[in-house]
């Protein structure tokens, strides 16, 4: 029979587990959310340099201005490029934290395997031996 040593260090095992879960988890989420934001933002902006930059350079070849825009399509492509660039970041940011999630989950299931062995075994010692304590 398993004393309340035993329950106690399952319970506690456990909630470790549980704990270290419950305060990850919920931080990786919303990280996760502002992430999945910030890249539907930066795919939004490079949608409208790519409007604008095409919108400049087709007034540029229809109309005879004495406006050069060939600057300004030039800082549009590279803010593009920046865009790009980021966007690419925040992916492998995001990637990460999925791993970093997939991890914890991991460590916390193999915590509480370890927790419930060890009381199992715990249990299985204490049934041989008669001891209860």
């Amino acid at each position: 029979m398993a004393d309340s040593n035993t329950d106690h260090t399952t319970t506690d095992g456990n909630e470790t587990a549980n704990g270290i879960c419950g305060v990850i988890k919920p931080v990786v989420q919303r990280i996760d959310n502002q992430v999945e934001a910030v890249r539907k933002s930066q795919l939004e902006l490079r949608v409208k340099i790519e409007e604008v930059s095409s919108d400049l350079q087709r007034i540029s070849e229809e109309q005879p201005v004495n406006v050069n825009f060939d600057p300004y399509i030039r800082r549009l492509i590279n803010s593009k490029r920046r865009v790009t660039l980021i966007n690419n970041i925040i992916q492998n940011v995001h990637d990460r934290l999925e791993r970093l999630q997939r991890n914890a989950e991991q460590e916390t299931n193999r915590v509480k395997t370890i927790v419930q062995a060890e009381s199992a075994l715990i249990n299985v010692t204490q049934g041989v031996t008669g001891d209860p304590s």
